[in-house]
Parts: C-alpha cells; sequence; structure tokens
C-alpha cells in the first residue's frame, strides 16, 4: 500500500517479540526504541527526512 504512493515502509516489532531482538520489558524501552527507530529511518540515504507512524496500540503509539 505505501511503497505504491512513493513511501519507504519500515515494520518494527516491540524488544523481545516476534522477530525482534532483546527482552520484552512493557513499556519499559518503548518511547527510546521508538525514537532511535525514528532517526535510523531519517539518517537513511533514501529517506527525505520526513518520518511519519501507523498503527494501532503498541504498533502506532511510540
Amino acid at each position: 500500500m505505501f511503497s505504491g504512493q512513493g513511501f519507504a515502509a519500515v515494520v518494527q516489532d516491540i524488544r523481545g517479540r516476534f522477530r525482534s531482538e532483546g527482552t520484552f520489558h512493557p513499556a519499559e524501552s518503548d518511547a527510546d526504541d521508538g525514537d532511535d527507530a525514528v532517526s535510523w529511518v531519517a539518517s537513511q540515504p533514501w529517506s527525505n527526512c520526513k518520518v511519519g507512524g501507523y498503527g494501532c496500540s503498541a504498533l502506532g503509539i511510540n
């Protein structure tokens, strides 16, 4: 859906869940992880530094 409109899409799991590394501790590092993810996306050569979020519950909170 997003790439068809010219957007790059990045999917992130919560730390320690599904395919994400680390140990899951509910809400403990979510804000830092979200900030790190946005900073990483914005620093990529394919990024124009405009980063949006999409999702519900924990998928979109951070």
